[in-house]
């Protein structure tokens, strides 16, 4: 036997289903549309941090950029001033051997000086004032960077010394003469 459903409550039915369908069709637009809108957010939130991460990027290269030119310029003074650092070294070099040289001539007059201030008192009966104020002289012509060169109160002192072994020599070349 079949069952039969009256009209009102088939039309109930159609419309019930429908509904349903309707019903689920709106669930799954609803769901897709929020899931998009979810979506959309996280690709807006991507997109900002994805813009600031480039900005970032960007200063970064060119913050590089400026150290490496500042690293250049770092490494050409640091160039610069070893070489001038060599140059130096040779100049040092080159003064100390006229130094040496210089010292070496000094010595060398001074002991000639000597040999004829020993001839000269030999000779000459004023020659032991004389090689006093030879002495003295030789003092008082040392180059201030010399160590033993007399310095201040006892420069002062030979100068006063020089002076008078000067009166002295003229006394005996007035006794001379």
């Amino acid at each position: 036997m079949a069952l039969s459903i009256p009209a009102a409550a088939r039309s109930f039915i159609r419309i019930s289903v429908q509904g349903a369908g309707v019903a689920a069709l709106i669930t799954i637009a609803y769901t897709m549309w929020n899931d998009s809108k979810v979506e959309s957010s996280a690709n807006g939130e991507t997109k900002a941090l994805l813009t600031i991460t480039t900005k970032q990027l960007e200063e970064s290269k060119a913050e590089n950029l400026k150290l490496q030119d500042e690293k250049k310029q770092a490494q050409s003074t640091a160039d610069n001033l070893y070489q001038q650092l060599l140059n130096e070294q040779v100049d040092n070099k080159y003064t100390k051997k006229l130094l040496g040289e210089a010292n070496t001539k000094i010595r060398t007059q001074e002991l000639q000086l000597e040999q004829l201030a020993r001839l000269a008192k030999s000779t000459d009966p004023c020659a032991e004032v004389k090689l006093q104020i030879s002495e003295i002289e030789k003092l008082l012509r040392r180059p201030s960077y010399d160590a033993f060169a007399p310095q201040g109160e006892q420069r002062d002192q030979l100068a006063v010394t020089l002076h008078e072994k000067n009166n002295t020599l003229n006394i005996c070349l007035g006794a001379r003469g």
